[in-house]
């Protein structure tokens, strides 16, 4: 039976067919239970992509390396973690935004003014310290700002370490 079908179907007749076939997976791309829905989660209708949270996977990952090293079952139970704390940050946005709340530029301002990168002696300044030069062992690497000279050769004074930031 299906050696009669491939009789005859051939030429441009099985181009054709193909064609049909192919046409709607093109455009609208194959959608099961089975591949993916598209997002990670779904809240109060605002879907989470799988992006955002592959993103947040890879700067767990960044942050501390280790953890490609440890059993799948824990691998599992830190994407759970964070895929939970996508959600309730959008829980708490949606909240937010129903309830009207805002935060103005005159606070973000005034919580930037008070991380200590961006202080020298406890006063405010634009540079930020920690970011411009950083220690290790004994050794400076500086990122070269030109406004700047914090630190003298292999000299690096004991201010926030960018490691910790």
């Amino acid at each position: 039976m299906l050696q009669n079908i491939r009789n005859k179907i051939t030429g441009p007749t099985a181009l054709v067919f193909l064609a049909l076939i192919a046409i709607p997976f093109i455009f609208v791309g194959i959608s099961s239970p089975l591949i993916g829905s598209g997002y990670a989660a779904k809240v109060d209708g605002d879907e989470i992509s799988i992006n955002v949270f592959e993103q947040a996977w890879q700067d767990q990952i960044r942050q501390n390396p280790d953890y490609l090293n440890y059993p799948p079952q824990f691998q599992n139970m830190l994407r759970t973690q964070i895929l939970d704390r996508l959600i309730r940050d959008r829980l708490i946005i949606g909240y937010m935004n129903n309830v009207g709340m805002r935060i103005s530029d005159e606070m973000v301002t005034e919580q930037v003014q008070q991380i200590r990168a961006f202080q020298d002696n406890g006063v405010f300044t634009m540079e930020p310290i920690a970011l411009h030069s950083t220690c290790r062992d004994g050794a400076l690497m500086s990122l070269k700002r030109p406004w700047s000279n914090r630190c003298d050769s292999f000299k690096c004074s004991k201010r926030s370490s960018a490691r910790h930031l």
